[in-house]
């Protein structure tokens, strides 16, 4: 009985130094499993010619294995630092088939450094429609309204107002045509499908679209399948016929329980947990034509709403590897009327991509890319 008692006043000791410790200690999951590797390994001494001994031993073993990954892990991060953002609280809202929108009739700040450098500080106009600000237009001379969707990179991360890539398009046409911004942080090809699908295009302009834009990227692929950003994003799947149909948002399948709520917020607190949870497997051809599926049935859409209407696609082809995938512009450019790649009109853009970074932590287009590419927009695509 004595034993018993022991063994549980021992046990509860542990849970109580292990909650502690996963409150309060930095890097908690290093010592935790150093704590009961310890308590294994004397407890297994003392009964080491047993069976139950031997096990005992393997199991702590295998918590001393666990703290030293989480250990190694923990070394591999230190001195690494990343661009940490901060916006308003008010500055975005939820949306229940986009995932999210910058909250209209707003001018809200956002900053970004890295380490102690200050990478940008702008505001974000965003005007009753929910869009970003939209240049003046000259009404005697509009020739056309064009929209663009994409994510932070046509949305203009980073950048002012005047200077993200819609407004330029409006100011190099000598407001000639009208602009539309739909891009915003996080978003891809299948926030672009829902807003037609949804309505939310026809409620937030007031003309009839000429051209259509969508600046697209290797990572929008991922989206499409609800990694990262996309977590809380619009689920389209595949239907047979090769289209697609939307399934409601990501976040909508994600089951709020007591999991999710309390386990895997105090889980993450370790780097081997956190990686697992975040692991997304490498992008393969079913992700691609999901994605060219996305992009092709967003021209039909347009040109349904719109007759008339020009849909193009600017690639920001910087990929990880040449082999990605979404290089294959021939299955991109199903049912485009023009498919453009950023290499082709930035020069320099493979040998100094810095020319065109907002910072060399933060690879989103700066003023000068987005100055440049709207000139061969107006020149090529709206005036040609």
């Amino acid at each position: 009985m004595k034993n018993r008692l022991t063994l549980a006043a021992s046990v509860l000791g542990l849970l109580a130094a292990s909650a502690l410790a996963l409150k309060f200690a930095p890097a908690p999951f290093i010592w935790i499993p150093l704590l009961w590797a310890m308590a294994l390994f004397v407890w297994g001494f003392r009964r080491r010619h047993t069976t139950i001994g031997i096990a005992v031993f393997n199991v702590a073993y295998v918590a001393l294995a666990f703290a030293g990954v989480e250990t190694w892990l923990q070394v591999q991060d230190l001195g690494q630092i990343g661009v940490v953002r901060t916006y308003a609280e008010r500055y975005q809202e939820r949306h229940p088939y986009l995932g999210s929108r910058p909250r209209p009739s707003v001018v809200e700040r956002a900053t970004a450094m890295y380490g102690d450098e200050l990478v940008y500080d702008v505001e974000y106009t965003i005007g009753e429609n929910g869009l970003r600000l939209a240049p003046p237009v000259d009404p005697d001379s509009l020739r056309g309204c064009v929209l663009f969707f994409g994510g932070s990179f046509v949305y203009g991360e980073g950048i002012a107002d005047t200077e993200a890539l819609p407004y330029q398009v409006g100011l190099q046409s000598a407001g000639r045509f009208s602009v539309f911004n739909f891009g915003f942080h996080g978003h891809g090809a299948g926030q672009m499908l829902s807003a037609l699908e949804h309505g939310y295009v026809d409620e937030a302009i007031d003309c009839m679209p000429s051209h259509a834009i969508y600046l697209g990227m290797e990572s929008h692929v991922a989206r499409l399948r609800g990694a990262g950003w996309m977590a809380f994003g619009p689920k389209y799947v595949a239907d047979g016929n090769g289209g697609v149909t939307y399934r409601g948002l990501f976040r909508d399948s994600v089951r709020v329980n007591w999991m999710t709520r309390v386990i895997e917020p105090r889980a993450r607190k370790s780097k081997l947990v956190s990686w697992v949870l975040d692991y997304t497997r490498p992008l393969n051809d079913e992700d691609f034509e999901l994605f060219a599926a996305v992009v092709e049935q967003t021209a039909e859409a347009q040109r349904t709403k719109y007759p008339g209407i020009e849909s193009h696609m600017l690639v920001w082809d910087d990929w990880e590897s040449d082999d990605s995938g979404v290089g294959d512009l021939e299955r991109l450019s199903r049912g485009l009327d023009g498919i453009h790649r950023a290499s082709a009109i930035l020069p320099q853009f493979d040998a100094q991509p810095q020319l065109y970074r907002i910072h060399e932590r933060d690879w989103h287009p700066n003023a000068l890319a987005d100055r440049l590419l709207a000139a061969y927009i107006v020149s090529e695509i709206l005036e040609r």
